[in-house]
């Protein structure tokens, strides 16, 4: 089953990863693994249908020049996502510099990926940070209502799985770290009340 090969690592999903990291690489192009795949090197595993990277507007510029028509086409003509035809996996790109959510302009943006702290060292394909990767899920869910219930269950996730505590969210921007302590308190409920649902 697919979901079987995804727990593996060799889902369709790790393929286009993998091979996209290669061609970025190829170019010299800094980027970072965000999102659903993110999840399972960070001791959540979760099944996700798609690849999520962060890159520099301009890279992705390169990359789009270079590779389009070649194994990769737009989702739609003009998209900064696209289809990786061999594998048939969509890849949803967030420019650094953009913003999570809703899309509006806030106080925190999609970071560049080659900046200290963003990648993690973990091996394989770059994975953002821990930090990132929570940051990322709550900036996102804070305006995207509609994506708030999934991105704050993955971060009670994540919380629960690394053992998170207060200190934390010390590490987090200013712009997430109020919404973080909240959830961590609902994961503490969540562990006293195991039979509980997940936030709204």
């Amino acid at each position: 089953m697919q979901g079987d090969a995804f727990f593996r690592g060799e889902s369709p999903m790790h393929f286009t990863a993998s091979k996209l990291a290669k061609k970025l690489r190829e170019l010299e192009i800094p980027f970072a693994v965000t999102g659903g795949m993110a999840l399972s090197p960070h001791n959540y595993r979760r099944y996700t249908d798609d690849v999520d990277v962060i890159v520099r507007p301009e890279d992705w510029k390169r990359f789009k020049e270079r590779w389009l028509g070649l194994g990769y086409v737009e989702v739609f003509k003009g998209s900064k996502a696209v289809r990786d035809t061999e594998h048939d996996v969509k890849i949803d790109v967030l420019l650094t510099g953009g913003f999570p959510g809703d899309g509006k302009p806030k106080e925190f943006a999609f970071p560049d990926p080659a900046r200290p702290g963003v990648v993690s060292d973990l091996p394989g394909v770059p994975i953002v940070t821990l930090e990132t990767l929570i940051e990322l899920k709550i900036a996102s869910g804070k305006t995207a209502l509609g994506r708030q219930r999934k991105d704050y269950a993955d971060v009670i996730e994540l919380i629960r799985h690394n053992r998170l505590q207060e200190s934390f969210a010390r590490g987090l921007d200013a712009y997430v770290s109020q919404e973080f302590l909240a959830l961590l308190n609902e994961s503490r409920l969540l562990n006293e009340h195991p039979g509980d649902s997940l936030p709204e």
